[in-house]
């Protein structure tokens, strides 16, 4: 579906309807949909069914038998109160062997210090009054007897609960008084499943309509695949009778459960076409879950003008890398629609641990392409090709023969080893011409590949967007309506022995530069030394030229230090600037950027700036620090910007960080400032507030408080983004709580915390 134009009060009311927002959920990723905008993530937050649970013991943090693994990381930085309404503590270790000591009283500490079920027992008797759902599943491990002691020898008399509605409990078949305490507790309890040989005593449950008793424990219920439900497994024959008189006795039969479906409200609040349009905007959201939601959103996927999902022909997790037969005898002859090769990826295929089979992989790719494209010829819109340069003829052959609709083509086949790389067939040199073709990208390794590019660009005359990789320099003379060019240049260790070719560069780019609204440019050097620059210019006209991008400046000198940017005598609609160095880290690298304070008087229409710095500056703190605070100041000269991006690769320590910003806190004041990202990509930014105010560096006695100010001077911005900071237990609660209470728009991403080997009351 296109994007078309919307109030935000027509998404408010569409998505205010309680149906939508249950059904969404119990079919979407939870977590996926929080991203998406501040209104999902409230409704996520709000729901009445636990969709999001806050994991106490992440396994893959290693947090099971470590209380500070979540204490001191993920405890601080809880955003919302609400992220606590659903909590969950599981068993933690994937070794059932390990933790036998430590995992108990680690899991304990995380409610309070005492073993697990008294600790929660005591959580029980002292609050928790709006618990709605209790799920337990504590059993003796290892013959202990020591929670069966404490619990006895405690006072487990616990207040009503009266939202406590639904109980389940795995316990072990000894009479444990922690399951009747609980129950006598929950007067309005409805729904309670019991996992094991107990009985309690259930006359305060008076309001009680549904109860599941698996007699025998968890470990002896077997699944019935008939009905989809839990059935018990009863070793020994049980005298066993329903009573006579139970008025309230229902039985929900199949067809009851398809009526209520059919009329349900959800079918016409999920064909809203804004909470479509909205919902498949976001290329975060699964095409495979939105496919499941119902038949019209299947139909909406498979006709997206936007891939949802691929068709992958060459699936790792089927084993079908190297052997054709797996997908064209099975996958193959199920599918369901024609439109579900409207995209074909035909990926590397094998495990990157598992060494593919020389000759029958390039063999079943061919077959692969060959077969498919035969028959879906008409329907496929994407390419997607990464495999062995084998295929090349047989991709060629697939184009010269159909594919009238293709939209897009994605092509890497590199060669390998010792091959040679393939002639292309002679039957039909010429490609007839793909009027829909917009967008294709290329991987370049060898001179023949540039053959098989030049055909393929001469037959797309309505292509709008270019993206090279490799030292090859087609001719874009056909291209009249290229619009937008990204090109990745290659050392020749990467590239088959082929040079970058500053002047062949500048020439395919002046052949489409009154068409070009965006230009990148990025030449990975691999290994050269910083000696290597090579002459390049850029045409002194680009009228539509919207969007520059050169994160090559160090290896295409120009006066300006800017890669001949200021060479564009005429750009007035340029509104976006990238720059940055190559990853060769020489004398010859620009620290500062100083010449962009005149970038106004010859862009006016300039709102967006992005500096990316891999040059690593200086060894002392103090000449970190000035040079990022310079950086800071050069922007904060430029004076139109309303969206900032600096990428920079200095290891600056906290301090060092919070005093250049604080330096510069005019630029956040000055109210034409909307965006503001900060990142460290290589080097962590050191938590040092402790040891820096023991020294009163900067002259500064309080760093949090510093830090506190700097980000409250963020407060008119819209979005304010930091990667890559290292933080200390005691600095990411004070700030985040900070930001939490003053409802800054600031946001921590990537943010780490340093190991903190003393234990910390929070």
């Amino acid at each position: 579906m296109s994007q078309q134009p919307h109030q935000p009060a027509s998404i408010s009311q569409a998505f205010s309807n309680p149906v939508v927002k249950i059904f969404l959920s119990r079919f979407l990723s939870v977590k996926r949909l929080r991203l998406v905008c501040h209104v999902w993530n409230e409704v996520i937050l709000s729901l009445p069914q636990p969709k999001l649970l806050l994991h106490l013991n992440q396994r893959e943090m290693g947090a099971c038998c470590d209380p500070a693994k979540f204490l001191n990381t993920i405890f601080p930085t809880i955003s919302s109160p609400k992220l606590a309404r659903w909590i969950a503590i599981r068993k933690g270790c994937e070794d059932p062997n390990r933790g036998r000591e430590d995992h108990p009283s680690a899991a304990a500490e995380l409610l309070t210090p005492v073993a697990i079920l008294p600790a929660l027992s005591r959580i029980l008797a002292e609050g928790c009054p709006n618990l709605k759902e209790l799920d337990v599943s504590c059993v003796m491990r290892g013959g202990s007897q020591d929670d069966d002691a404490i619990l006895e020898n405690w006072d487990l008399g616990l207040p009503q609960k009266f939202k406590l509605t639904n109980i389940s409990l795995q316990v072990d078949d000894a009479p444990n008084p922690f399951v009747q305490k609980v129950l006598d507790s929950a007067p309005n309890l409805k729904t309670l499943l019991l996992y094991a040989n107990v009985y309690p005593d259930l006359s305060k449950n008076t309001k009680l309509v549904k109860l599941c008793h698996f007699g025998g424990g968890l470990d002896e219920i077997a699944v019935n695949t008939n009905g989809g439900k839990y059935s018990p497994v009863i070793e020994t024959p049980q005298d066993f009778a329903l009573p006579e008189n139970m008025p309230n006795k229902y039985m929900v039969s199949t067809a009851e459960v398809m009526s209520h479906l059919v009329v349900s409200p959800a079918i016409q609040a999920l064909s809203n076409p804004v909470i479509l349009q909205e919902i498949f905007a976001h290329d975060s959201l699964s095409g495979k879950e939105l496919r499941l939601v119902s038949k019209l959103w299947n139909e909406v996927v498979l006709s997206s003008p936007k891939p949802k999902f691929y068709l992958k022909l060459n699936q790792r997790k089927k084993q079908a890398c190297c052997n054709r037969g797996i997908f064209l005898d099975t996958l193959y002859l199920t599918l369901s629609s024609p439109k579900l090769t409207r995209w074909v990826d035909l990926g590397p295929g094998c495990d990157l641990g598992q060494q593919p089979d020389e000759k029958d992989h390039p063999l079943t790719d061919v077959e692969l392409i060959s077969t498919v494209s035969r028959k879906y010829s008409e329907n496929i819109e994407m390419l997607r090709i990464c495999s062995y340069v084998a295929v090349r003829p047989a991709l060629y052959r697939a184009l010269a023969e159909g594919c009238p609709n293709l939209k897009y083509l994605r092509v890497l086949c590199p060669l390998r080893g010792d091959q040679e790389a393939p002639t292309l067939p002679n039957f039909d040199p010429i490609l007839p011409l793909k009027i829909a073709l917009e967008h294709v990208l290329f991987v370049l390794f060898d001179h023949v590949q540039l053959t098989f590019c030049q055909k393929v660009l001469n037959s797309a005359p309505n292509l709008k967007i270019l993206q090279l990789s490799g030292n090859l320099y087609p001719d874009l003379g056909k291209n009249t309506k290229l619009a937008r060019l990204e090109y990745v240049g290659l050392g020749p260790a990467h590239s088959g022995g082929a040079h970058f070719n500053g002047p062949a560069l500048a020439r395919l780019i002046s052949q489409v530069k009154d068409s070009l609204k965006s230009l990148s440019i990025f030449v990975n050097p691999g290994g050269w030394q910083s000696s290597v620059q090579e002459e390049f210019s850029l045409p002194e006209t680009m009228p539509n030229l919207r969007v520059f991008s050169n994160f090559s400046v160090d290896i295409l000198p120009s006066n300006d230090q800017v890669g001949g940017l200021f060479g564009l005598a005429n750009c007035t609609n340029l509104r976006k600037i990238s720059l940055g160095g190559s990853r060769v880290c020489g004398a010859d690298a620009p620290e500062d950027f100083s010449g962009l304070e005149n970038l106004p008087k010859l862009y006016p229409a300039l709102t967006e700036l992005n500096l990316v710095s891999d040059r690593r500056w200086g060894t002392s703190g103090v000449e970190k620090h000035t040079v990022f605070s310079k950086q800071l100041e050069i922007i904060a000269k430029i004076g139109q910007l309303t969206k900032i991006g600096l990428h920079v690769a200095t290891r600056l320590k906290l301090s060092d960080m919070v005093k250049a910003l604080s330096h510069n806190k005019a630029l956040f004041k000055a109210g034409i400032l909307k965006h503001l990202d900060l990142q460290w990509y290589h080097a962590q930014v050191i938590d040092d507030f402790e040891e820096s105010e023991k020294l009163a560096k900067f002259g500064v006695k309080n760093f949090i408080r510093e830090f506190e100010d700097v980000l409250d001077s963020m407060r008119g911005l819209e979005r304010v983004q930091i990667f890559g900071i290292m933080f200390k237990g005691e600095t990411a609660q004070r700030i985040m709580n900070f930001i939490r209470d003053e409802n800054l728009p600031v946001r921590f991403i990537k943010a780490r915390m340093a190991q903190i080997h003393k234990k910390r009351t929070i």
